[in-house]
């Protein structure tokens, strides 16, 4: 996994989505794991008042891992979203959008969601050793179905995400 990024915000930013085309910023994370673009991105989010905090973590050499990061929310900027390149990959990486870390009962102390391989849908590639042929026009963000990320029981989740409330 590349370095990760991600963001706390309110309900007006979208990191991505699926079915949706990913920004410039998305595809640089998804296809070389570079975050530059992906946070000019979210600094003018900031200057717009959507997103309160950017923050980065390194990546992971070896799968299993963990990558940890601490970040801040409010109560105005109450949801997080993040990335990360699958690498190698085509375009491939994972993350969450949106995740409410509060609610009408208040804040979370602790929840887990399985984290799911996406196709940013900007290269051709459908393996780890694919070439790198764009995608013209692009096509929108969706899970990745190959048989990377298959089984007999459907997709395969490729980690998990935990969010811990610290005072």
């Amino acid at each position: 996994m590349s370095g990760l990024i991600g963001a706390t915000h309110h309900g007006r930013y979208v990191m991505f989505a699926d079915g949706n085309t990913a920004s410039s910023g998305v595809k640089s994370v998804a296809e070389r794991g570079r975050s530059r673009i992906l946070r000019a991105e979210m600094d003018e989010a900031i200057e717009r008042k959507r997103v309160r905090d950017v923050f980065q973590a390194d990546g992971i050499a070896q799968v299993p891992g963990r990558i940890s990061v601490k970040f801040p929310v409010s109560e105005t900027h109450a949801r997080v979203s993040f990335v990360t390149m699958i690498a190698p990959s085509p375009d491939w990486f994972t993350g969450l959008a949106g995740v409410k870390l509060r609610d009408d009962a208040g804040w979370k102390d602790k929840t887990t969601y399985v984290l799911w391989a996406w196709d940013a849908g900007t290269d051709q590639g459908s393996s780890y050793a694919s070439d790198n042929d764009a995608n013209q026009p692009a096509e929108s963000i969706r899970l990745v179905a190959s048989p990377h990320f298959l089984d007999n029981t459907g997709l395969k989740q490729v980690g998990t995400a935990t969010f811990t409330r610290i005072d």
